[in-house]
């Protein structure tokens, strides 16, 4: 494979626990490392995308979570496995419907928001991020024990 062709393939999105030469001070159970090696190709732009729509989501403001939300939905339409977009296109879609945004009425944004977690929990059912959502769209029903269970 010359170096184009690797250049345009897919990448594995690198595990935080193994560090850049494959050790970590990590301790992980036998089941959990196994879990960890697998990990599955990404699409370079879908993760680019991703990318891009965590740094218009951790702005804040309405129009930059509308903008988050547009990059979101580009990764997981040029991925669809891509677990961790369409949990933080869940999120997004949560802040945006937050009060504190005098945004939509979360009648708008939670469902979106939901279709978004449960594609990322039945892909990835151990990420936390997508519990993280989960969570959050529980306060919206004042679910309190499921969201702190979450």
């Amino acid at each position: 494979m010359n170096r184009k062709q690797k250049c345009n393939s897919y990448f594995h999105v690198p595990s935080p626990s193994r560090g850049l030469r494959g050790e970590g001070d990590v301790k992980l159970a036998p089941e959990e490392r196994s879990n960890l090696a697998s990990g599955r190709p990404v699409d370079p732009d879908a993760h680019l995308e991703y990318l891009h729509g965590l740094y218009f989501e951790n702005k804040g403001t309405e129009l930059d979570l509308r903008t988050a939300i547009g990059h979101f939905e580009k990764a997981v339409a040029r991925d669809p496995a891509y677990a961790a977009a369409h949990a933080e296109l869940a999120i997004s879609y949560f802040w945006l419907g937050h009060a504190s945004i005098d945004g939509p009425a979360v009648k708008e944004t939670g469902p979106p928001a939901s279709q978004a977690v449960a594609t990322a929990l039945q892909i990835d059912s151990s990420l936390v991020r997508a519990h993280l959502a989960l969570g959050l769209l529980m306060t919206n029903d004042w679910n309190w024990p499921e969201a702190e269970r979450q």
